[in-house]
């Protein structure tokens, strides 16, 4: 199966799934360690016995409803890319809004030393990016 292949039978396969393009796009090119820009540019390449069947596990586990970021281990969030799985919760755009809003307040306050506990939130992305 080829690039090309492998998308039409992704987007076959997911009849009543919501934004199932650039979710097919995203599982092949996190499959294939690509950007998605390559799979256009490159659709006639073949993918190997070990991405095909990688390809169809991941299909079938967003089929199943399973969250795209679960699916990759990936999020990326505040601009930085984090590893994610089933045991964190996934962070949202709103929690991206609540960070700003909390740079915003110390900027605004001109507070430089700051503390901050992440405890128990999941995945530590909060405290991880306020750090930063």
């Amino acid at each position: 199966m080829n690039i090309k292949e492998a998308i039409q039978m992704g987007l076959n396969n997911l009849e009543n799934i919501d934004d199932k393009y650039f979710k097919v796009m995203t599982i092949l090119s996190n499959i294939l360690n690509v950007q998605k820009e390559y799979l256009i540019s490159h659709d006639e390449e073949k993918l190997s016995k070990k991405q095909e069947e990688e390809f169809l596990i991941k299909i079938n586990k967003l089929k199943q409803n399973e969250p795209l970021q679960y699916i990759t281990g990936k999020q990326y969030f505040f601009g930085r890319e984090f590893i994610v799985n089933e045991n964190v919760l996934i962070p949202r755009f709103d929690t991206e809004i609540l960070i700003q809003s909390i740079l915003d307040y110390y900027k605004e306050k001109k507070l430089e030393k700051v503390k901050i506990l992440d405890l128990c939130t999941g995945s530590g992305i909060i405290g991880i990016t306020l750090a930063i």
